[in-house]
């Protein structure tokens, strides 16, 4: 299986559209963009604890903002032999 990162070579393959390559590109940019909006939702949550400073201190919302960010995974798309990862 060939592997490409989408970040370095993703330009490009994009002459690639309609073949398996630019699909599998294209859908794991797409996996990559929701799972980077999750991670904003995500933060944005805990951004909102922060007007309660009763019950949670500046440090433990900031660990756990820090905590959600290296919790992102790499995402990988296949198409036949082929692998996008970003």
């Amino acid at each position: 299986m060939e592997i490409k990162n989408i970040h370095t070579h993703s330009s490009w393959y994009s002459s690639y559209e309609s073949s398996e390559q630019g699909k599998a590109l294209i859908e794991c940019q797409a996996k990559k963009i929701k799972q980077l909006l999750d991670l904003l939702e995500n933060i944005k949550g805990e951004i909102e604890l922060t007007k309660n400073p009763k019950e949670y201190s500046h440090r433990i919302i900031l660990a756990s903002i820090e905590a959600l960010i290296e919790q992102n995974k790499e995402i990988e798309h296949s198409v036949g032999y082929f692998k996008w990862v970003g």
